[in-house]
Parts: structure tokens; sequence; C-alpha cells
């Protein structure tokens, strides 16, 4: 059975983050090993079916870029719903890299998966009504849904939402 300790806080998982970081890492070499991993995963999950990925501002925005163009250069019918223009420089990098579709919320199309990117563990407050509603009207459309770091909205440190 797992301790209760094999689970990081988000504190945590940015301490690791530095660390790699001043071994040499940057923030977008380990968007590109989170993104590529994640959409391994959802590759298989998918089985050639439509795929939407929501991505938000920050990095975790960023990973689902990565992830949506992974999926776009093996084949697969992805497209990208943008939950804010990026606001970091890795987020602004992997969009630039992604050359596929990339659609309002408005324009959601139906799909068999959906990829939660829009916030990460840096979120620290409550989803606003406009992006609430977004990630709803989306999980509604998508049979399966997968979360990237956490489902949006979800307080990392917290026993609760």
């Amino acid at each position: 059975m797992p301790h209760s300790d094999q689970i990081l806080t988000a504190q945590q998982v940015r301490d690791a983050e530095q660390l790699l970081i001043e071994a040499g890492e940057t923030v977008g070499s380990l968007m590109q090993t989170a993104g590529r991993g994640a959409a391994e995963w959802v590759w298989r999950l998918a089985a050639r079916h439509r795929v939407t990925v929501l991505c938000g501002p920050g990095n975790n925005g960023g990973d689902g870029y990565v992830i949506a163009e992974t999926l776009r250069e093996r084949g697969g019918n992805v497209a990208v719903v943008v939950g804010g223009e990026p606001s970091t420089a890795a987020c602004r990098e992997a969009r630039a890299r992604y050359q596929g579709p990339v659609l309002d919320v408005g324009e959601a199309p139906h799909g068999e998966v959906l990829v939660d990117c829009l916030f990460g563990t840096g979120l620290t407050r409550p989803l606003s009504p406009q992006h609430a509603g977004a990630l709803a009207d989306l999980a509604a459309l998508h049979p399966r849904r997968v979360a990237v770091d956490l489902p949006s909205g979800v307080q990392a440190d917290r026993a609760w939402c």
C-alpha cells in the first residue's frame, strides 16, 4: 500500500523542477519531456479518436501544446482549444511549435478524449466562471477526460476542491 509521503506537494514538485533547472535543464526541456510522456498515454487512450486539448496561459497550457503537437505528428486527430493566450516564455514557445488547429472555446469540437491543460499546480484561486463553464462544457462533449498535473481548479495541497 502506498505511503502518504509518496505524494508530492506542489512545493515539492516546484523544488524538484528547480533542482533540475539548476542542473542544466530548461523549463522548455522539462515541458517537452512531460508533454511527450503524457501524449504517449493519451495516444493509447484515444485509440485514433478525436482529441481536444484545452490549453491555458501558463506552463500547464504549454504541456498541452506539446501533447497536441506530439499527437498531430503521429497522425492523430487533435485540436487545441485556447483557454488563455500564452503568458510564459515556455508556453509561447510550445504554442509556436504546434502546427494543428486552434479553436476558441465556443468552437470546441466533440471528441472522444478531452485533455485538461487549463491550469496546473500553480493556480491558487478558484476558476473564473468563464473557465469553469468552458471546462464543464468541454467535459460534457468528451466521454473520456484526462487532467495534466491535476484537474483544473483543484487545490493541489488541500484535501478539498
